[in-house]
């Protein structure tokens, strides 16, 4: 996968408000929906599994170096097409390199 230049058109349809990424729906139709396996660095307390995960189909892997916000965010979202390893991204993981998003 290349960077699409097709980025630039999302905004020019709509521009989201500051901080915030474009809507769901333009997201979901341009990007995410041929990504079958997404793997997040920095995965927090699991604000964008939802998204990956409910609305994408996705199967999920995030990295996260704090286990605090790891343990939260496997309470808040125990679902079965996920994958959180508290440790350094920098570092050789164990869910390997074949993922369709990053």
């Amino acid at each position: 996968m290349t960077f699409s230049p097709d980025w630039n058109d999302l905004y020019a349809k709509e521009l989201p408000p500051e901080g915030r990424y474009p809507s769901l729906q333009i997201l979901v139709s341009t990007f995410v929906v041929e990504a079958a396996r997404v793997l997040e660095f920095g995965t927090g307390v699991g604000r964008n599994i939802p998204f990956f995960v409910d609305e994408c189909g996705a199967e999920y892997c995030g990295i996260e170096g704090s286990m605090t916000a790891v343990a939260a965010a496997l309470t808040k979202y125990p679902m079965l097409n996920m994958s959180i390893y508290c440790g350094d991204f920098t570092r050789e993981q164990p869910f390997g390199t074949d993922f369709d998003l990053v």
